[in-house]
Order: C-alpha cells, then sequence, then structure tokens
C-alpha cells in the first residue's frame, strides 16, 4: 500500500485496513521483528507482506517434513495439520478445516505512515 498512501496524499490519514503484515504493526512480535533484521541484512530492503507470508509458509513446511520424519507426501501433510509456531505474523496454527490461523494486522495511516492501527483503537 506505499503507493496507496502516495497516492491519496493527505487524504488517506485516518484510513484503517487490514493486512497480513506490516513493519508497523510487528512491534509486539518477536519472531517478525528478527525476520525483519534479518530481511533487511540480506536484501536491503524493508519486507513486504509476501515476504512474511513465504517465511511463515516455508517455515510450516519444514517443521511438518520433520514433524513426518520422512519425504512421503501423506505424512508431510498429515504433520502439517498439526504444526504451530510463532511466525512472523504472530501465532501460526492451522484450525480443524485446516485453515491457517493467525491475527490480522492493523494498519491506521497517520501523517502518510503506516502505524499499528491495534493500540490507536477506540
Amino acid at each position: 500500500l506505499p503507493k496507496f498512501r502516495e497516492l491519496a496524499g493527505d487524504t488517506a490519514n485516518g484510513m484503517y485496513y487490514a493486512t497480513h503484515f506490516s513493519m508497523a504493526t510487528i512491534t509486539g512480535l518477536p519472531a517478525g521483528q528478527s525476520f525483519a533484521k534479518e530481511f533487511r541484512a540480506a536484501y536491503g530492503k524493508e519486507p513486504d507482506y509476501i515476504d512474511a507470508e513465504s517465511y511463515d509458509a516455508a517455515t510450516a513446511t519444514i517443521l511438518a517434513i520433520e514433524k513426518a520424519g520422512k519425504a512421503d507426501r501423506t505424512a508431510v501433510r498429515d504433520a502439517l495439520r498439526q504444526v504451530e509456531f510463532e511466525g512472523t505474523r504472530g501465532h501460526f496454527a492451522f484450525d480443524k478445516k485446516g485453515d491457517p490461523t493467525f491475527t490480522a494486522h492493523i494498519v491506521l495511516v497517520k501523517d502518510g505512515q503506516e502505524t499499528n492501527g491495534r493500540t490507536q483503537m477506540k
């Protein structure tokens, strides 16, 4: 959404939106902070939601393979359903339907910048 903020200018101020990841919303997430630090060191830029989602997906996959103990498709699939960890976006697990669960991040645009909307909601 940086392009949106650029195009909207001051009219974006006061807008809330949900996202899967934002640098402004990871202050209370040690795994997110660590990921951002390592990402900046490796790539010289801030990570975005696609980077964070990809990192969490890779982490879930690696944990499932380790839990399965073998490179068997069915065993890895079954192990994936039991994966649970602290990811870049918060606590990550799968529900009974197999959908990932984590808390959405809420951003508030303030003075043209992303801020943590959860800490500023009334």
